[in-house]
């Protein structure tokens, strides 16, 4: 099975460990330690699956903009601009859930949500074992219909020909079978990851 370029496994579990961690304003070592991973892993996943919580209205992003000197007359060319960093935000963890200071804070802000990673992983997975963009929406769909249908022992060919409005060829459907593309919407399909041929 081709792995996603880029990404280490996770499990949502996992995910939602590194979430919880976060929240505690765990280091990214930390977090790594107790899910038994490396810390790369988790530096990765948080970099790749952190999303833009709220955008900063701000003419610059300036370190002293909450008590300028120069009433606010941003421009890089002032003797007082620095670039604003925050180690929480952009070291460890990485991300500003359950940072205390964040309803006061005006700068740029970012959330690890475990939910919203698993589903951007799952379908860069199926992406990577189709070669197609098969959306998540009409992947759990599939693993809805044909699921069942298999553990009841009828046939892939069978299947399409009981669900044309499935639009799937028999090879289109024995392809995602043996990829595992519908699995993570039905964990049941994975014996036939193994056993999908023709």
């Amino acid at each position: 099975m081709p792995a996603v370029p880029g990404f280490t496994h996770l499990t949502l579990e996992d995910r939602i460990a590194i979430q919880k961690g976060i929240e505690a304003g765990s280091r990214k070592t930390a977090i790594a330690a107790s899910l038994g991973k490396d810390k790369s892993t988790i530096s990765k996943e948080i970099k790749a699956h952190r999303f833009a919580l709220r955008t900063a209205a701000l003419p610059l992003q300036c370190r002293h903009y909450p008590n300028c000197p120069y009433k606010h007359k941003c421009s890089e060319n002032c003797r007082g601009y620095v670039l604003f960093s925050c180690t929480r935000r952009d070291r460890s963890p990485g991300a500003c859930n359950g940072c205390e200071g964040r309803s006061k804070c005006p700068f740029d802000q970012f959330e690890y949500s475990a939910v919203r990673a698993q589903a951007e992983y799952d379908r860069l997975l199926i992406q990577s074992r189709t070669g197609a963009n098969l959306k998540p929406e009409r992947a759990r769909r599939l693993a809805e219909i044909i699921g069942p249908l298999l553990r009841e022992g009828t046939s892939p060919a069978t299947i399409c020909s009981m669900h044309p409005e499935l639009g799937l060829s028999v090879s289109t459907l024995y392809h995602y079978l043996h990829g595992g593309v519908l699995t993570p919407y039905d964990p049941g399909l994975k014996v036939f990851e193994r056993h999908a041929s023709h």
